[in-house]
């Protein structure tokens, strides 16, 4: 089942449960996806779904440290259930366990030494984290490993 079918069952459901906050964190999404498509022009993949849904779980995130900040404890709560839907539609996440595996293995591979060659190793670990694992996380750890 494609994102975008799985998205209209969903929002049927959410539909008929009267789940407002799902039904409007359905509906988003599906916006963002479409304008994403929109921007791109071409063929849309699975990755460039992944990146919309990453974009939006991040402004979740970012979203949830300003109102704890702020603490606004009710928006907060709002933001946290919104990006539990978001985090749904995402693939399952790598443990940090098994994100620095993928990562010492791409180290070896390119052969990287030093806080010059973080650039050799981010790509490479990117692409194959994709969507399992956010990119600030990714780079702090190959900043340690290389010793940055």
């Amino acid at each position: 089942m494609t994102l975008s079918e799985r998205l209209t069952q969903d929002l049927k459901e959410a539909t008929k449960q009267r789940d407002q906050v799902k039904l409007n964190v359905i509906r988003m999404i599906r916006s963002q996806l479409k304008y994403a498509q929109i921007q791109k022009g071409t063929d849309f993949s699975s990755e460039d779904e992944i990146m919309v849904l990453q974009q939006e779980a991040r402004k979740r995130r970012e979203a949830i440290e300003a109102y704890q900040k702020a603490n606004a404890m009710a928006q907060m709560k709002k933001e946290q259930a919104e990006l539990a839907i978001v985090q749904k539609y995402l693939p399952a996440a790598l443990t940090e366990e098994e994100l620095n595996d993928i990562i010492d293995k791409i180290i070896t591979d390119t052969g990287a030494a030093s806080p010059k060659d973080i650039g050799k190793v981010m790509q490479p670990v990117m692409a194959e984290v994709l969507g399992k694992a956010d990119g600030k996380i990714v780079q702090e750890l190959v900043r340690k490993k290389l010793g940055a």
